[in-house]
């Protein structure tokens, strides 16, 4: 069966485990570390593949591995990520419908002892220090959750983390890493770092250049059954067009355009922020300079393409498949890195 899949990129930039203020690791490295999460999943039910908790406001959802599958010299990590229930476990909508003195709520509940999410899938390649989010009909590709995943694995469950029990039995003690169970133990930190893959020149033209900045351009696809987004929109046919936002077709698509020129520090914020949330909320922003407007979505490294997959069901892509067709379309999509 043939899907679309959207691809986006991300350099690793450190793998490892760290002596403190050190650039370089010890030892560890993005390979070993797959190859390591594959053997401790091994045999453990979800709920015990967790890595930490969210605290309270934490903008993350717990998340867990489904599935780290090998296939050569790639890996392809399948991730669960849990979204917030009721106290009854169940998970509440709305109606896109509903008025503000009339909304319609519905929940669907769950047996116990389930997890209601949805998956995310991330395609890496340790010999080219690549990670890529493939992203299928979910408008979230899960990336912050995987980054914290793979961070407290490192820390605290590896096969390089040396761990004493408590007296009371009830949690480990992280006593230090090594590589080997005969070498010395070392105080040391562990860490997992990546950056959304930037080509070349793109983003240096615009910094270079942010006194030539006379317009920045803000485009946005907004949906009518996010209740955020509809409010939004609202407000905006409100003030503009008089008219009902639920007779709008799902997808939105708005545009708007603010002539000012940013400082160098407020450009690079508004970089950072972009590289941080586009896929969850800036479909893109454009800077107009000398009459040109340069778009931040075409710094980075980003594809669609059909692939041949097969669904385990209706919500999880088996993992074998779906790492051997992004291997089959492995030239197409690389090109997107030039």
């Amino acid at each position: 069966m043939s899907e679309e899949a959207k691809i986006l990129f991300y350099q690793i930039n450190s793998c490892g485990y760290y002596k403190y203020g050190r650039q370089e690791s010890e030892f560890g490295d993005v390979a070993s570390v797959l190859s390591d999460l594959g053997n401790w999943i091994s045999n453990l039910t979800l709920v015990q593949r967790g890595t930490y908790e969210v605290r309270d406001g934490e903008e993350l959802e717990k998340s867990y591995c489904l599935n780290c599958v090998q296939r050569g010299t790639q890996y392809l990590v399948s991730m669960w990520n849990q979204i917030p229930t009721t106290q009854s476990n169940a998970v509440a909508a709305i109606s896109a419908d509903s008025t503000l003195t009339n909304p319609s709520f519905s929940f669907n509940e769950f047996p116990e002892n389930t997890i209601p999410g949805y998956a995310t899938y991330f395609w890496i390649i340790p010999e080219q220090n690549l990670l890529a989010t493939v992203r299928f009909h979910h408008s979230k590709n899960g990336h912050k959750n995987f980054a914290k995943y793979i961070n407290e694995f490192m820390a605290k469950f590896s096969s390089y983390a040396v761990t004493e029990e408590t007296d009371d039995g009830e949690q480990n003690l992280i006593m230090g890493y090594r590589e080997a169970d005969t070498d010395e133990i070392q105080s040391l930190y562990s860490k997992f770092h990546d950056s959304i893959y930037k080509k070349d020149g793109k983003i240096e033209y615009i910094s270079q250049n942010s006194n030539r900045i006379t317009k920045i351009i803000r485009k946005n696809r907004l949906s009518i059954t996010e209740t955020d987004d509809r409010n939004f929109l609202q407000r905006m046919m409100d003030r503009v067009l008089l008219q009902d936002v639920t007779h709008a077709e799902t997808d939105v698509k708005v545009k708007y355009e603010v002539s000012y020129t940013p400082s160098p520090e407020q450009l690079d914020q508004m970089i950072s922020e972009w590289n941080e949330n586009n896929e969850t909320r800036w479909d893109d922003i454009g800077f107009n300079i000398a009459g040109n407007t340069y778009w931040l979505s075409h710094s980075s490294a980003k594809d669609e393409v059909d692939l041949d997959i097969t669904r385990d069901n209706d919500e999880v892509i088996n993992a074998q498949s779906l790492i051997r067709s992004l291997q089959q379309n492995q030239d197409r999509i690389f090109r997107s890195l030039d």
